[in-house]
């Protein structure tokens, strides 16, 4: 990622005559103290309050040096004013560690350090109707493949249904197979995201089996649309038929 924001930096100087307006702007001290920042490698913007309007000068910088910066760095920038707009979080994934890409995995999830399942939940209830069998749903979802102290990233192929591939798979095939699936956290964040840029929804004809996450008693939860809302539901780890299937993922 540094090698393409040089890159895109030494590409565009037009950039230069935007930080130029920027510096000279309503905000123009903002932006100084900030750039001298950015110019001695130290981190610049960490003080500002998140969705306030500093937030959103620093989104603004963020957005100016990387939007030319290469497909990652735009997924990756997406995902922190996803972030920014939908938990009033400012995050930073300029660092973050991407896993390396594989042929037909196209879709990046990135899940934020001290993300949970509730509050995603109650974010997606915000944009649209939702329903779950489990009211406190990081008390019951106790086991997840994907456990991580920091923020992390995986991919998942980028298609409206789950993995046709995975059909008539339980979650105890898939462990058998070796196969990582998706965990409800990731799934329900992916839910939200895709409406955020679609304003359509996923698994409108069959159901996403979260096979990398696990309640106690060895069942598995599920997540759909239907009814005209989004649902979280659970299966048997033996459960299986052609419209329950899980979505793959590399990390």
């Amino acid at each position: 990622m540094d090698i393409m924001l040089r890159s895109a930096l030494r590409e565009h100087h037009g950039l230069r005559n935007q930080l130029d307006k920027n510096l000279i702007g309503n905000h123009g001290d903002e932006w100084e103290k900030e750039f001298k920042k950015f110019l001695r490698k130290e981190p610049c913007w960490n003080d500002v309050q998140a969705g306030g309007s500093q937030a959103k000068l620093a989104h603004e910088f963020r957005r100016e040096f990387l939007k030319n910066g290469g497909e990652i760095v735009k997924m990756c920038l997406s995902w922190e004013l996803f972030y920014c707009e939908e938990f009033g979080e400012n995050q930073d994934f300029s660092q973050l560690k991407i896993p390396e890409k594989q042929k037909g995995f196209n879709r990046l999830i990135v899940v934020a350090k001290g993300m949970t399942m509730n509050l995603t939940y109650y974010a997606c209830t915000r944009k649209f109707l939702c329903e779950r069998y489990e009211k406190d749903l990081d008390a019951i979802v106790i086991e997840n493949d994907s456990v991580s102290k920091e923020s992390y990233a995986i991919w998942v192929r980028d298609c409206v249904e789950a993995d046709e591939g995975l059909k008539n798979l339980s979650a105890g095939d898939l462990l058998k197979r070796g196969i990582k699936g998706i965990t409800l956290l990731e799934r329900m964040l992916l839910e939200l995201k895709y409406f955020r840029e679609t304003g359509k929804h996923l698994d409108i004809e069959n159901i996403t089996l979260c096979s990398g996450s696990r309640f106690p008693d060895d069942r598995v939860p599920g997540a759909s649309w239907r009814d005209g809302g989004f649902g979280v539901c659970w299966f048997c780890s033996a459960d299986r038929f052609s419209r329950l299937r899980s979505r793959a993922v590399v990390s």
